[in-house]
């Protein structure tokens, strides 16, 4: 059975913008953080918002209208505080001259030592929209064409908290640490939980088969 050993190692792509070439990787879960806390310089906290607002109640207002504005600040701050990378909000500002140097800058810096903010900024302003499409098509990705996956509706486990993978991990593997896993691609981090495992979709029966056989083409990632 073929390795894909640029998988495995995390190796870097090269991309070109305007003649300068950039040695791009996949976002790991360090890089989404670092957007994410740009993302939150540029967008009202809503908990911080919420706590301005419950200041400004006279004093003889009751419990329950405080609440009434403390608890839909939660709930939407719960919903998507910080924005991820991929929702709306999240390719808005990731769209802007900024948004395009920031990714531009956690995508290459760790395979270019010479990559700064200041160059990468640079680099956006020449950059064409098409070229920031594949970049950001590469970055996000998660996995690659072909790969075996369960389908969105018949997947029953919502995913592990990224905290709880972190903590799992280190359990699991004495002298790593959250800092060592934050800086691993999300593709090291699955095979690590896996203990090395290529991941599977589970036939457990007759029917089972049928279905997986009459829908094939869902199984696998990016086939129309």
């Amino acid at each position: 059975m073929a390795e894909d050993y640029s998988r495995h190692c995390d190796s870097p792509r090269e991309f070109e913008v305007a003649g300068i070439v950039l040695r791009v990787g996949k976002l790991c879960p360090r890089d989404i953080g670092d957007l994410q806390a740009w993302f939150k310089t540029r967008l009202p906290n809503p908990y911080l918002a919420a706590r301005e607002r419950l200041r400004g109640l006279p004093d003889e207002a009751t419990d329950e209208e405080r609440r009434a504005v403390w608890i839909p600040a939660v709930q939407e701050a719960q919903r998507d505080w910080p924005p991820s990378l991929a929702d709306e909000t999240g390719l808005t500002l990731l769209f802007t001259d900024e948004g395009k140097a920031r990714l531009l800058y956690v995508a290459s810096r760790r395979n270019d030592p010479k990559t700064t903010l200041e160059r990468c900024r640079a680099i956006a302003n020449v950059m064409t929209d098409e070229d920031y499409g594949q970049l950001l098509d590469f970055c996000l990705a998660w996995g690659d064409v072909g790969d075996v996956v369960q389908p969105a509706d018949e997947d029953r486990s919502a995913g592990l908290p990224y905290p709880q993978v972190r903590a799992m991990l280190c359990e699991a593997y004495p002298g790593w640490t959250y800092e060592t896993i934050d800086r691993m691609s999300f593709e090291q981090i699955r095979v690590a939980l896996a203990r090395g495992k290529p991941y599977e979709v589970t036939v457990g029966s007759e029917v089972d088969a049928e279905r997986v056989a009459a829908n094939w083409m869902r199984y696998y990632r990016g086939l129309p």
